[in-house]
Formats: C-alpha cells, structure tokens, sequence
C-alpha cells in the first residue's frame, strides 16, 4: 500500500525521493516493487473477482455474498470461502453484502415487536423453565 501511495505522489509530480522519506519506506524497494510481476495471490484474486463479477451480473444483482460462494463452489468448481468472496465484492465495490446483523425495527400499534424473531430460549424462559429444570433432578 505503501509502495502504491509512493507511485500516486510520484505521479502528481513529487520527486520518489522525498515521497519514500516521507512515507519510510526505501527507494530501492519502491523500484524493486514497481518491476515485480504480480503475486501468485494477486493473480487468483483477479480471477476470482472477475468470477464473482460475473456471477453477480447473471444474477441481476440479487445474489448475496453465500449464494455467489455456492455458484463458485457448486457451478464453477472454484475453491475460495465466502469470506473471500465477500472480501473481494467490498475490495472492488461489487454491493455484495454477507449477512447482516439482526436489529430490531421497532413496535407496532398492538405493542407487538416487529422484526423479532423467538428463539427457544425465548420459549423456556416464557414457559418457567430455568437452566436448573432442565439438567434433571438433582
């Protein structure tokens, strides 16, 4: 990233010089990255977004971050998480979002909560249940 930022202040006319001080980084590793051909990682990573790309644009836009992982996985044969799928679609601004967190919207006029949804620890606790009933007798 370093190297990157060094390249843009070079471009804007800023001596490579004074960008590599100003940003402690050498000049000799600055020239060293800019004739060094891409990482092997790199290299999948484009791939891989080009993949994603395409999956999402078939879709319509409407698959998320783990139906586009199981299109890779399934369809494609391409082995990557859905961790990197979602990192890459937020690297290259794709909008392909993983699941977001629960919230709850807000009440209604019967006082009920909109948006929540019971889990069973809901169910045992309105039931009067308590952790201590549920191991047994002692």
């Amino acid at each position: 990233m370093r190297f990157e930022a060094v390249a843009v202040m070079a471009g804007e006319g800023i001596s490579v010089e004074i960008a590599c001080r100003v940003l402690q980084v050498s000049v000799s590793g600055y020239y060293a990255w800019r004739h060094r051909p891409p990482s092997p990682r790199a290299i999948r990573h484009a791939w891989l977004t080009d993949l994603i790309r395409q999956i999402h644009q078939r879709s319509r836009g409407t698959y998320g971050a783990r139906r586009v992982h199981a299109e890779l996985t399934l369809g494609h044969h391409a082995a990557a998480g859905h961790g990197a799928v979602e990192l890459l679609a937020a690297r290259h601004g794709l909008g392909i979002h993983g699941i977001r967190p629960y919230r709850i919207a807000g009440t209604g006029p019967s006082g009920l909560i909109f948006g929540y949804i019971p889990s069973a620890r809901d169910h045992i606790a309105d039931e009067g249940h308590c952790r201590s009933s549920l191991r047994g007798p002692r």
